[in-house]
């Protein structure tokens, strides 16, 4: 699918002019990344500055306590 296609269904550029996003994706240089299943997109400790969006798949968020455990916040999928 088309970049500008798929950023124009979601809830940030829906309504954003075809012409204004256009000049937003020639000007930021976005890019396309892939994470196999269990890689670690996030972290307080390794992290990048940017928006994101899930592509296709899913992504599962997770908090990991003091005392080890992890616990499952959310799930997060495409739009």
């Amino acid at each position: 699918m088309e970049l500008e296609t798929f950023l124009s269904r979601t809830f940030l550029f829906a309504s954003m002019d075809s012409s204004v996003l256009t000049a937003i994706i020639s000007e930021t240089g976005p890019e396309v990344k892939e994470y196999t299943r269990g890689s670690v997109i996030y972290s307080p400790d390794d992290f990048d500055k940017r928006v994101g969006f899930i592509v296709s798949g899913q992504c599962e968020v997770r908090h990991t306590r003091a005392d080890g455990t992890i616990v499952s916040i959310n799930t997060l999928s495409q739009y």
